[in-house]
């Protein structure tokens, strides 16, 4: 599966992703102290020579001296650490911290929707591929209909309200095929935008049978929907983001209101200098520095109700994102159901027109109004395989959905030269299927009400 690795939109999150962790390691280099190496050179074409005077007369008291050689060497190592500097580092290195946890979990939320959707397009036009060449067998059958009806009305060999009745069904059949043929196209379409392809690329699709299988076998857990709700709240992205997002805005408020108190500054060092006068021409030194703005101490009152103000805000979010994401599940859980019903009756009713459409098969007759019967029979039934078929398109999609709610699409199999295209296809159902089983699971015994593990499904149990 080449879409995660060509879409744009997942490769755009990834490299947020990947700024986001180079960002906190720089941070964390910033909690050192500075251990600042320096030398020198200087010379000077004459001597840096001084005379004193006398401070009560102006006049010269002694001859010219020098206590600088005329060339100069000098070098030193000094290490310097700050107390404050070292607390705003440490909350910076938080927040980055918490922004690069943030891009990750925003890194699976474009990978799920992408997912989701590709899913959905792919059993669309999967399906259409398979059904295509008899969509093509019975529009050649209605347009030789048609091509017949105009020889039979000008030998005026049937009632010509009767015919022009039924020249009218076989343009409202046409009409709905080329609604179909026009559904395939822009499935495909979407398809190969997902895919991040050339416009124009022909797909051809393969291993639907197989998936199919899959897909009935491991659909999702049969579980409550409190277990769903409970699940996606301790793994949707988007209440993970919230969270550290929340995290990262606290530690921004602290190091802001931290960044006005007093600058306390240790300094250890060793020097040397080569100036030949010194009597020690080498020293170590250390001190301590204090330092505060006092013009920025009155604005403590203002950055700690900011700070409030923000814990405010991001307990807010973050309820109002729990409410949204129980009521999403709520939603995806009842869509799913409503779904997997439809498709099962559509798949009765499929079954049924087969039957009434072989008997058709068995009485037709060379007639012009039987042809008709026999065409719209032939297209009912293509329709209705159609319809089964986006049934089941539309029922994997309100799965993806379920899961996508939940925050339970993991990520799927790799290697070293991206996705696992081997592995994807037992990952998309089976190992979904017990990933998501394992953590409703987790998520009902922290509510105190383990379940069972989830078992496979077959067809005839899903439709009961």
């Amino acid at each position: 599966m080449q879409a995660l690795g060509q879409n744009l939109d997942f490769r755009i999150s990834m490299l947020e992703s990947a700024i986001a962790s180079g960002n906190h390691k720089l941070a964390n280099l910033e909690l050192l102290p500075r251990l600042v190496a320096s030398a020198g050179y200087s010379r000077r074409d004459n001597l840096l020579a001084s005379v004193s005077k006398d401070a009560q007369s102006g006049q010269v008291s002694l001859v010219s001296s020098t206590g600088t050689d005329r060339e100069l060497k000098s070098a030193a190592l000094e290490l310097d650490w700050n107390i404050l500097d070292f607390s705003l580092a440490y909350f910076q290195a938080k927040e980055y911290a918490d922004q690069s946890m943030a891009a990750v979990e925003r890194r699976r939320r474009v990978m799920q929707n992408l997912m989701a959707e590709i899913v959905h397009v792919w059993w669309q036009v999967w399906s259409f591929q398979q059904l295509k060449g008899d969509l093509s067998v019975v529009r050649t059958e209605v347009e030789e209909a048609l091509s017949q009806s105009d020889r039979i009305i000008s030998q005026r060999l049937v009632d010509p309200i009767r015919f022009i009745e039924y020249r009218k069904q076989l343009f409202y059949v046409l009409r709905r095929l080329d609604g179909l043929a026009l559904q395939l196209d822009q499935a495909e379409n979407r398809l190969v935008e997902l895919l991040d392809l050339k416009p124009g690329t022909t797909l051809e699709l393969r291993d639907g049978e197989a998936l199919m299988n899959d897909a009935i076998a491991y659909g999702v857990p049969d579980v409550a929907v409190r277990h769903w709700q409970q699940a996606a709240l301790m793994n949707r992205p988007e209440i993970r983001m919230a969270a550290y997002e929340g995290r990262a805005a606290i530690s921004e408020a602290k190091r802001r209101l931290w960044g006005v108190f007093p600058r306390i500054g240790f300094r250890a060092g060793h020097n040397y200098n080569s100036n030949s006068f010194l009597e020690n021409n080498s020293w170590a030194e250390g001190g301590v520095n204090v330092s505060v703005d006092l013009l920025r101490l009155t604005t403590i009152p203002s950055l700690k109700r900011n700070k409030n103000l923000v814990e405010q805000l991001v307990d807010a979010k973050q309820k109002a994102i729990g409410g949204a994401v129980v009521s999403q599940v709520a939603i995806a859980d009842k869509a799913y159901r409503q779904n997997l019903r439809s498709w099962c009756m559509s798949d009765q009713l499929l079954s049924l027109d087969g039957q009434r459409a072989q008997l058709l098969e068995a009485k037709s007759s060379a007639a012009a109004l039987d042809r008709l019967s026999l065409v719209q029979a032939r297209t009912d039934h293509l329709l209705l395989r159609f319809e089964v078929a986006l049934a089941f398109a539309d029922l994997q999609r309100d799965r993806m959905r379920l899961m996508l709610s939940t925050g339970l699409i993991s990520d799927p199999p790799q290697t070293e030269h991206g996705i696992d295209p081997e592995a994807f296809p037992e990952w998309l159902y089976k190992g979904l299927y017990q990933n998501a089983g394992a953590e409703v699971a987790f998520a009902a015994e922290a509510m105190g009400e383990p379940l069972a593990p989830p078992e496979e499904a077959v067809k005839s149990e899903l439709c009961k």
